[in-house]
């Protein structure tokens, strides 16, 4: 194993260029997988590290239930009386937008120490992603890259891909 300096936002995005090579399996060799395996194992930990730093908590359970039960109220209803979304957000009936609004703004106000908590935390780990931080590699060969690498991901990971073909 060796080690780099670098910040937590590129070691996110070097776990994802290590996950879309662990993709490819089939069509590389033994060493590459073993190779990939070991630098996930490793990236994986100083992401989850980040990542419990700005978790949010059960302190937010209750304003989050309340929340839904509110979209729920206001959404346009389908056929069978359910709310309406689209990708996942509710669609708000424009008559009762702003009564809405309002109900929102005060179950905000009213929960607005946890919701404090929680933008801070956010703004902390967004913070720390560009952290320089040291973490500990298994060198890839690139002779053992299989064809079917994205030029992408051999650049997100040229740091710690051993040049042995010169």
């Amino acid at each position: 194993m060796q080690s780099i300096n670098t910040t937590n936002r590129r070691i996110f995005a070097m776990l994802n260029a290590l996950r879309s090579l662990d993709d490819v399996g089939g069509s590389a060799n033994i060493r590459f997988q073993y190779a990939v395996a070991k630098n996930i194992r490793s990236f994986e930990q100083r992401v989850k590290e980040v990542r419990m730093a700005g978790a949010p908590n059960n302190e937010l359970a209750e304003f989050e239930n309340s929340r839904i039960e509110l979209c729920e109220k206001y959404a346009q209803k389908d056929g069978n009386g359910r709310p309406r979304s689209v990708k996942g957000q509710f669609i708000i009936e424009p008559e009762k937008l702003e009564e809405f609004n309002n109900e929102l703004a005060t179950l905000r106000s009213c929960h607005k120490p946890e919701l404090d908590r929680l933008e801070a935390r956010q703004k902390a780990v967004e913070a720390q992603l560009d952290d320089e931080c040291g973490i500990e590699y298994y060198p890839i060969k690139l002779s053992s890259f299989p064809l079917g690498a994205k030029s992408s991901d051999v650049e997100i990971l040229i740091d710690i891909i051993d040049d042995d073909m010169v």
